[in-house]
């Protein structure tokens, strides 16, 4: 289950560490569910394929905000933990 220490994506904090979980735990996630084809570099870097793949989970799962931001108590970040528990 990820845990964050601040926002991660479009006009997030980004630190690196968050960036790096988020974009493991995207990883984690079956394209049918909204995960990221082809599959992120793992690096903690900020660019525009997670801030897509971000934006891409947003839309597969319904009633998230596509705002292309993982927020620490926010929708996005508790559907991402709710599909990872259930693997």
């Amino acid at each position: 289950m990820p845990n964050i220490s601040a926002s991660v994506g479009q006009g997030g904090i980004n630190r690196k560490a968050d960036v790096l979980i988020i974009q493991k735990a995207l990883n984690q996630i079956p394209p049918n569910q909204g995960g990221p084809t082809p599959k992120l570099k793992e690096d903690g870097l900020i660019e525009p394929k997670t801030i897509g793949a971000i934006v891409a989970f947003q839309k597969s799962n319904t009633g998230l905000v596509r705002d292309g931001r993982i927020d620490i108590n926010g929708k996005t970040l508790s559907r991402l933990n709710s599909l990872l528990e259930s693997k």
